[in-house]
């Protein structure tokens, strides 16, 4: 249950870590409309996804945010938080797995308490 829930939170940092860096170097490259299929690349599957099954509409394309582009950005974030989540998960099992296990150095354990003094 530990491994599960550190893994969501590394998923969420991950994609949320990456949307505010990606977003500053958007900014600082003056808003450079070229470089956003790149800085989008990590994180392009989940729209693919939804866009295979709902095509856009010319209401997608406008500046405005409508509740549709709303609904598909909070899709997008959460399923990419869903995929990072499980690469992190099975990243973790392995390292678990890896790690050496410590050995008993007692054959038999020790003598229970005396209470009788």
């Amino acid at each position: 249950m530990k491994r599960l829930l550190l893994a969501i939170a590394i998923g969420f940092l991950l994609v949320t870590v990456y949307m505010i860096v990606s977003s500053i170097i958007f900014v600082l490259s003056g808003q450079n409309v070229a470089i956003v299929p790149y800085l989008d690349l990590p994180v392009r599957l989940p729209k693919i996804i939804l866009y295979y099954f709902s095509p856009p509409i010319a209401e997608d394309f406008s500046p405005e945010l409508t509740q549709r582009k709303a609904i598909f950005g909070l899709l997008a974030f959460g399923i990419n938080v869903l995929l990072y989540s499980i690469v992190a998960y099975i990243l973790l099992t392995i390292f678990s797995r890896r790690r050496k296990k410590v050995e008993l150095t007692q054959a038999e354990p020790p003598p229970p308490p005396s209470f009788a003094d």
